[in-house]
């Protein structure tokens, strides 16, 4: 919606930052299906962006986490019924590095270059 929104008010392009907040949250909580959900409900946002980058072709897209909390670690899960188990061993922020994904298209910085596509990284089926 804000992307629909925000692509058609300017011709040179938007900024949009999308925060997944309550994933952080849960986890200070040490709430399993809580985080879990929040990640699903992110992982939906992502999808409309990286599916509005592809479509668009000027687009980049990226994701990461200013910090991870709750040192959570999967311990279990099975796929066909959609479970998973974990542990938490804090209820504060943990120094666990955070990836960055980045997908889409970006101009470079050098003249000589063109237009560079970015390898993609998916977080969702197709």
């Amino acid at each position: 919606m804000a992307i629909d929104f925000l692509s058609t008010k300017s011709k040179k392009g938007f900024f949009l930052m999308v925060e997944g907040a309550r994933i952080d949250k849960e986890a200070h909580g040490t709430r399993l299906d809580g985080v879990v959900g929040e990640t699903l409900d992110f992982d939906k946002a992502i999808e409309v962006a990286v599916r509005f980058a592809e479509k668009d072709g000027h687009t980049l897209v990226i994701i990461s986490a200013d910090h991870e909390t709750g040192g959570m670690t999967l311990k279990s899960g099975d796929q066909e019924p959609g479970t998973v188990g974990a542990v938490f061993s804090s209820k504060g922020h943990t120094p666990a590095s955070c990836p960055c994904s980045l997908t889409g298209r970006t101009h470079a910085t050098s003249p000589a270059s063109s237009r560079t596509p970015m390898s993609p990284t998916r977080f969702f089926p197709s």
